[in-house]
């Protein structure tokens, strides 16, 4: 699994499509704490939708990154569609 990971994580990177959502997300941080004061509930809910949009986009930019012939040899290779699905969830999630 950990190789799997590893595989799917630099495939990724290789791509430069995760750079856009994370100048945007750097904008927005930066945009909504120079505002004050700062009301928590609200910057809260603007954060959990701003974060919510740029998973989105990074689940998309991700599904367009994996070849449908490179994803059907990776599923022949580990021998199990659960694991594979479940290895690119877990690239998708922020760190």
């Amino acid at each position: 699994m950990k190789e799997l990971l590893s595989y799917q994580y630099q495939a990724y990177r290789r791509s430069n499509k995760y750079i856009m959502p994370l100048i945007t997300y750097l904008f927005y941080l930066g945009a909504s704490y120079q505002v004050r004061p700062l009301s928590i509930v609200a910057s809260l809910v603007l954060s959990f939708g701003t974060l919510y949009f740029i998973m989105v986009w990074i689940g998309f930019s991700y599904g367009e990154v994996i070849d449908p012939v490179e994803e059907q040899l990776l599923l022949l290779k580990i021998r199990s569609a659960a694991r594979y699905y479940r290895s690119k969830v877990v690239v998708c999630i922020p760190l």
